[in-house]
């Protein structure tokens, strides 16, 4: 979603993200613009070879056991993650996640949040409509705007929460 608002932006992004994308054909654009945007997964801490300026933790959960010994030990790896953001950088993330809001709390960068179910997040859904494909009609509203008429073309509720999250991030990097 991220990748789609900067190419409708016309900030012609690199993109790198895990599935295939029809408006890129593939999951890889070179883009002369200066966003990189990449899907990163925690697996064998693979994220930590990237240093964003912006992050989006979505959720952290016990996955990926095969590497990380327990939950406490993923969100050591995110955390790693997050540190890695530079002070005048953001951290996005879903606060409607305790894990998520531990590491966020511990980061020393601009933090944003974006959820459903936790009042206190800076970016929620109102006025929300299913169509009979169970796609989201919304608004979102932030700490100093709101966006109205949000329309989603993929069904779930958790795509309310990923459109949260690329609002909020784009709307945090300008």
């Amino acid at each position: 979603m991220i990748s789609m608002i900067c190419i409708e932006a016309n900030l012609d992004p690199t993109i790198h993200i895990g599935g295939e994308l029809d408006a890129i054909g593939g999951n890889t654009r070179i883009g002369k613009g200066p966003y990189f945007i990449a899907e990163a997964c925690e697996y064998v801490e693979s994220f930590l070879k990237l240093y964003p300026f912006l992050g989006v933790i979505s959720n952290i959960e016990e996955d990926h056991l095969d590497y990380y010994r327990d939950i406490q030990h993923i969100k050591e790896a995110f955390l790693k993650f997050g540190n890695l953001i530079p002070r005048n950088g953001y951290m996005v993330g879903c606060a409607d996640d305790k894990n998520v809001l531990d590491v966020m709390e511990k980061l020393d960068c601009n933090k944003v949040t974006y959820g459903l179910y936790n009042n206190a997040a800076h970016w929620k859904a109102a006025n929300i409509i299913w169509d009979s494909m169970g796609c989201a009609s919304f608004d979102a509203c932030g700490p100093d705007m709101t966006v109205p008429g949000i329309k989603l073309n993929i069904p779930g509720i958790h795509n309310i929460k990923n459109s949260l999250a690329a609002i909020a991030s784009c709307i945090a990097l300008g």
